[in-house]
């Protein structure tokens, strides 16, 4: 049997369904609909769509194959009408990332990365830039908003950090396409503390897959469940900057290491 880790904020639920799957009418598809955190809801499928079955919760990631899925990042960009919105979808068995795919609709890229297959771009191959310097760099990252005052210092500390060290900061988000478009090239590195599974899981694959390297934010190893990622180019620009970033902690959302 199947496992699916599907997180939409609720107020975006049925229209992205409307969008995504371009269903006129909406019975059958969701069959249960539950809160999580007060502020997600997560829901089953109809098996005739995805023949699976959503399960919650992330205490009951297991060695079975599971589909990691984000089916709107970059939720405030879909609110503000931005085009950097994206769905993304991880495969895990025996909790080692294998597939991801990482589509951006209204921009139309599709990036994909299958574990010993290669990373692509609607269809052609892809590969990480190859920078190794932080001074040659452009580095993705995100800024804080909100009340979480030490989050919000440590972004601005990386920030003041990255204008003086790199070549170039971009912040546009969605997570997803951030780590993807270093697997494609178009930036050299991302790091990120305070997200989910969700957020990183097809990206891992597709960097990877594209000649990049993946790490902790403190340039250790990766974790799937441990809410922070970096990935890089080159083993030489993730330890550099690793060394240089104000690392913003956040407890795991998984009890057990899940190293990736």
């Amino acid at each position: 049997m199947l496992q699916v880790i599907i997180v939409l904020p609720a107020s975006l639920l049925k229209r992205f369904i409307r969008v995504a799957l371009n269903l006129e009418n909406l019975k059958g598809v969701i069959s249960q609909l539950n809160v999580f955190n007060n502020n997600y809801s997560c829901w089953s499928v109809d098996e005739s769509i995805f023949y699976t079955y959503f399960q919650l919760p992330l205490e009951a990631f297991t060695n079975k194959p599971t589909w990691i899925i984000d089916p709107i990042d970059g939720t405030m960009n879909f609110v503000h009408s931005n085009p950097l919105v994206v769905t993304s979808i991880g495969l895990a068995i025996n909790k080692k990332l294998v597939l991801g795919i990482i589509h951006a609709p209204i921009i139309g890229h599709m990036y994909t990365g299958i574990t010993g297959k290669g990373a692509f771009m609607n269809g052609e191959r892809i590969r990480v830039s190859g920078i190794k310097k932080l001074k040659e760099a452009l580095v993705i990252m995100e800024i804080s908003v909100g009340g979480n005052e030490r989050k919000k210092n440590s972004c601005l500390a990386n920030i003041e950090m990255l204008s003086e060290k790199a070549h170039a900061i971009r912040c546009p988000g969605p997570a997803a396409l951030d780590i993807a478009w270093v697997g494609g090239g178009s930036a050299d590195a991302y790091f990120h503390s305070g997200f989910h599974c969700w957020d990183m899981a097809a990206g891992i694959v597709i960097v990877r897959e594209a000649g990049g390297v993946v790490h902790s934010v403190n340039g250790g190893q990766a974790d799937l469940m441990s809410r922070g990622i970096l990935v890089a180019a080159t083993e030489e620009l993730a330890l550099e900057l690793s060394k240089s970033i104000d690392v913003y902690s956040v407890e795991p959302e998984y009890p057990l290491p899940c190293p990736v």
